[in-house]
């Protein structure tokens, strides 16, 4: 009996049978350093899974129940993919955890336009433009609405269009949050309008107001004028002359020492403007409504140090003109007109080179004429005008700029000539 009782000692301590008193294997765990996660569309977040007991050597394996919700790699990374729920599961044998992530979306926190104000003529439009901040939103629809659509309606796209007169407010919204802009429309200019110191306008005379110009020419003239365009955008009604004028004008007296055109200087400094010197062909600037952007030009010119002995003096009367006649600024302000402005303003549109008109129509003088009579102290619109459009030149005799003289012509830079200044609106 001894024998046998040493034999089953050795079994036990060889490990070939189980001992009673010998403790029962410890299974494995995990555990999860975060058990609930709130993320927004696009976060993501790191889950680090403990392996239990200490020391246990056991791969951890990670998996989302809804992919299209929230996903995880097998270092445990999660990335937030759409709204909803999903549960992560990290197993290391035939332990688990859970950790529940809710996904949210990422809300609009602003929306904002391209332009806040507007003006606008009857049967004109905007395009506006929303930007929904942050750019990464999850819903950044835009619904656009007008506050009064029988002034001014806009479409799914963001283009307004003034349909009568008023005041409407477009709105753009966005996941709850918006922006306005609030658009005034006038009705459209028809040549022969008074204009008046306000910047509105109308076809009877309004004695209660300030009349400064008459609208000679309806239409947008940015399309001709890269300069006007890029100051003032917006000025796409028309064009107004001035109720009165300068005589003896004297363009450049000192042209003669310097030797050389304005346009010759803008371009040896390499500025941003469209050339002033024209030739006589339909597509040459002489043909064009240039007038803002030679007046641009003109004032980089007298800006200019090294040009301080030979000024061009039409500026000192227009600097002066525009002190004593001031306009709104949501105008050009006065300029001195292109030849083709002058143009426009004795006998509207010609369709060939106005170095061809020979008196042809003098209907849009007369009908300036006519308005001006019924203003006091106005002075009668004439054919005898300097303008800022400079002549194409081959020596110092030739230091021209064009002249409205009908016909068109060439005209000495210190020659005394009347000035009378217009303005986009």
């Amino acid at each position: 009996m001894k024998t046998l009782k040493l034999f089953v000692l050795a079994l036990c301590a060889a490990g070939l049978v189980a001992c009673k008193d010998d403790p029962a294997p410890v299974p494995t765990a995990v555990e999860l350093d975060q058990t609930e996660l709130s993320l927004k569309i696009g976060e993501t977040a790191k889950l680090n899974a403990t392996v239990l007991p200490e020391g246990r050597e056991a791969a951890v394996n990670f998996v989302s129940s809804a992919e299209t919700v929230a996903t995880v790699d097998q270092n445990g990374n999660v990335t937030a993919v759409a709204v909803g729920t999903a549960t992560i599961t990290a197993t290391a044998d035939d332990a688990t955890a859970t950790c529940e992530v809710t996904v949210s979306a990422i809300e609009v926190s602003e929306v904002q336009l391209d332009v806040t104000e507007k003006a606008l003529v009857v049967g004109g439009t905007l395009q506006l433009t929303a930007t929904v901040l942050p750019e990464n939103a999850t819903d950044k629809t835009v619904a656009w609405e007008s506050s009064d659509e029988a002034v001014a309606t806009v479409d799914e796209n963001g283009l307004v269009t003034a349909v009568s007169t008023g005041e409407a407010a477009i709105t753009a919204t966005a996941g709850g949050m918006f922006a306005v802009c609030n658009i005034t429309v006038s009705p459209k200019a028809n040549v022969g309008d008074y204009f008046y110191s306000d910047g509105t306008y109308s076809t009877e005379l309004d004695s209660t107001k300030k009349p400064v110009g008459i609208v000679f020419w309806a239409g947008d003239p940015t399309a001709s004028d890269p300069t006007l365009k890029k100051d003032f955008p917006n000025c796409t009604n028309g064009l107004v002359i001035a109720i009165d004028e300068v005589k003896n004008v004297f363009w450049q007296t000192a042209y003669r020492t310097y030797n050389n055109t304005v346009d010759a200087w803008v371009k040896t400094k390499n500025l941003d403007f469209a050339p002033m010197v024209s030739g006589i062909e339909i597509g040459d600037p002489l043909n064009k409504i240039m007038g803002y952007n030679n007046t641009k030009a003109i004032e980089a010119f007298n800006a200019a140090e090294e040009n301080a002995q030979w000024p061009v003096t039409a500026m000192t009367t227009l600097d002066t003109y525009r002190q004593n006649v001031p306009v709104p600024a949501t105008t050009s302000g006065w300029y001195l007109p292109s030849i083709k402005e002058l143009n426009l303003a004795f006998s509207g549109e010609y369709p060939y080179s106005i170095t061809d008109f020979d008196n042809e129509s003098t209907e849009i003088c007369d009908l300036i004429n006519e308005k001006l009579a019924k203003i006091p102290e106005s002075i009668k619109y004439d054919d005898d005008y300097l303008s800022s459009t400079e002549k194409d030149a081959h020596n110092i005799y030739d230091m021209m700029v064009w002249a409205w003289y009908v016909p068109v012509e060439g005209v000495g830079k210190g020659a005394g000539m009347t000035f009378r200044a217009v303005l986009a609106f």
